[in-house]
This record gives C-alpha cells, structure tokens and sequence, in this order.
C-alpha cells in the first residue's frame, strides 16, 4: 500500500500462498490489480520493487497490461507468451501410456485405462493429501470445476478447469494439473469423459504445463499479455501454476 500524510494514493494486491515443489515447502506470491492515483504515478514503480524485495518467494503477475509487461522486461523478470495445446475429445480413443511410442490404440482393451471422478462427495473422500488444502481453497468458487483423473487410489491427478467456448463449440480451459505425467498417461479417459458426459469437444493447456506435446493435438498461441515470472531458486516455470492467482478467482 502507498500512503502520503496518512492518505492510501496506491495499492498492489498480493496474494500468498505455500505449497510443496519436489518435496520442499516454496512460497508464491501473486501480484495484481496494480493502481496508482495520477499524482503519484512516480511512486508507484514502489509497490512492485517492494513485493520483489521478498527473497524467499516466487512472484507471479498473471494478468499485466501491456505497460507492466513492459516494466517487468526492465525489470528482469521472465515474460513467458504461453503457446497453447489443444487436445480433441475423440469418442474412440483408448487410455495410452505416454512412455510408450506408436499409434494410439483404437477399439482395444488397454491396461492403462483410467476414470475422470466429478462427484463432490467422493472428491472429498479421494483427493490427494498434497491437493486438499488448495481443492478447499478453490472449490466454493462457481465458474471453477474440479475432477480427478486417474486409476485407482492414490493414483490421481487433481484438474481444475472453465468451461469455455472455442470454435463455436464447448471448450474446457485447464488451469491446473497436479501431475503433468498422469494426465498424460490418462489423457483419452479425460477426453472421452468430457466429451460424453459434459458435451466439451476440446481441453486446452498452456504448454509449459506439459513435459512433452501429445499426439493427435493442436497448438495455438494465446492473445494478450504474457505472465511476468520472478522465480525462486529450485522452482521452473512448469511449477507456477495459476493456483491463488486472479486467473481462478476471477471469472475471467
């Protein structure tokens, strides 16, 4: 907050959280809604120097107007333009073990196989102990939908996603996945799920999120401003998800 003879003439939203990244506890901050009366514009640089001074944290500003884009630049902070993925819900495919190369499997039983759960009494009850604290934190608010995807117990990954529209067709936006390798693995059960079950004919997913570009998939770049990325020692950008940002509590 920026106060001049006990008046606010500034603020800089901050939201904080922790989570686990490889094992080790590492605090993010998100930086927002950056505002600065006119008459104090030149105190305004302030605010974002000062939620920069914090050595411990990673901070993340997920929505910058073209002028923050460009002061995060001059300020060395990664600008990451995110290339999308678009994954098509096709009605046949059969789950595939990205691990393993060749075609995907039509029409064949494979050991793979995985299930999407929805249900918000059995996410309670099935939802992975590092995932609860941010799943509570999330779940109250309308516009986001949570699933888990996976094959068994303890074997899920938590999605947090928005039902959009692209193409003139039902889209879902992928805003987190907490296991980029299971949602891989298991990728055809989420498609056909959405598909048959949510009328949602595509997912999509900034690529950074994902260790490798499925096959059978489409890419796009995303319009607007790229995030800006100050990144503690130990975190990559795969790991700044949209978790605690404007981005989920927003209906953006």
């Amino acid at each position: 907050m920026l106060e001049d003879n006990g008046e606010i003439v500034g603020a800089l939203g901050a939201i904080h959280h922790q989570r686990r990244v490889e094992g080790q506890l590492r605090s993010f901050c998100n930086v927002t809604s950056w505002r600065v009366l006119e008459s104090h514009a030149p105190m305004s640089l302030g605010l974002l120097k000062a939620a920069l001074a914090q050595p411990d944290a990673t901070i993340i500003g997920t929505t910058p107007s073209p002028l923050v884009e460009k002061i995060y630049r001059l300020l060395k902070l990664t600008c990451v333009a995110p290339s999308v993925i678009v994954l098509p819900h096709l009605p046949l495919l059969k789950a595939h073990n990205p691990s393993k190369s060749g075609l995907l499997k039509l029409f064949k039983r494979n050991e793979h196989g995985g299930w999407v759960e929805r249900d918000a009494a059995m996410l309670d009850q099935l939802m992975p102990e590092a995932e609860r604290d941010a799943y509570r934190d999330h779940r109250d608010y309308p516009w986001l939908r949570h699933a888990l995807l996976g094959g068994g117990v303890g074997n899920w990954c938590y999605v947090i996603y928005k039902r959009r529209v692209w193409k003139r067709l039902p889209s879902a936006e992928i805003l987190y996945i907490s296991d980029p390798l299971r949602f891989l693995r298991y990728r055809n059960a989420w498609a056909r799920h959405l598909l048959w079950r949510e009328g949602i004919a595509t997912s999509h997913i900034e690529s950074r999120f994902l260790p490798a570009t499925p096959a059978f998939t489409l890419q796009r770049e995303l319009g607007g401003t790229p995030a800006g990325l100050r990144l503690q020692e130990g975190v990559t950008e795969a790991q700044c998800s949209y978790l605690y940002t404007e981005r989920m509590t927003l209906d953006l």
